[in-house]
């Protein structure tokens, strides 16, 4: 950047480095919430969370992201959802990774769709995107620690295989459960759901 007279190009260099600096403090976050994994059984201090309100605030900073990328982001989210019993900082965490990927393995000019809705006593959360989609034969191993979909472009596409295992345990931490449909070619939707809070 110092060396750009341009303006524009100046811009540019400036997003490119804050893109990057975002990609690397997602993996820090994967690889500090990995180290914690198999040691003992994973203890929330759970609380009602407003889940509409972690969407925005995942989402809203992404939006310039998604743009450069052509992408069209949907948010559809039902009117007064009842709050969730969540630790805010960790359902941050996986709806980021959730986001990350429906970008990274997203096309461009494509779409993704956020949704939540109430089922019964729960919450159930999707995020859906149209992009390269996994194998039917890796559909089991997606959670894995370390997986990649695919290694002959896993490098091309970035990340560490950490972040859906370290979702899983995350969401399954809290009760909840997480999984995966998908078709190559066509995209995939990632669901997990969420106890709704007893005071609601």
């Amino acid at each position: 950047m110092e060396d750009t007279e341009g303006e524009e190009e100046r811009k540019e260099l400036l997003k490119m480095a804050e893109d990057a600096l975002g990609r690397q403090n997602l993996i820090i976050d994967d690889i500090m919430e990995a180290s914690k994994m198999g040691r003992q059984k994973r203890e929330l201090d759970l609380s009602p969370v407003d889940i509409c309100k972690i969407i925005a605030d995942i989402t809203e900073p992404l939006i310039p992201i998604i743009e450069q990328h052509e992408i069209k982001l949907d948010t559809l989210v039902k009117e007064n959802l009842p709050k969730v019993m969540a630790n805010q900082r960790q359902l941050e965490h996986v709806m980021r990774n959730l986001m990350s990927n429906a970008i990274k393995f997203n096309k461009r000019g494509g779409q993704i769709k956020v949704q939540a809705r109430r089922k019964v006593n729960f919450i159930e959360i999707c995020v859906a995107d149209t992009g390269v989609g996994i194998e039917k034969d890796n559909l089991s191993n997606v959670f894995d620690k370390f997986f990649q979909v695919n290694t002959s472009t896993d490098r091309s596409y970035g990340g560490t295989g950490l972040g859906l295992s370290v979702a899983k345990e995350i969401i399954e931490a809290h009760g909840g459960k997480i999984r995966v449909e998908s078709e190559p070619g066509k995209g995939s939707r990632f669901y997990f759901r969420l106890q709704i809070a007893k005071d609601n």
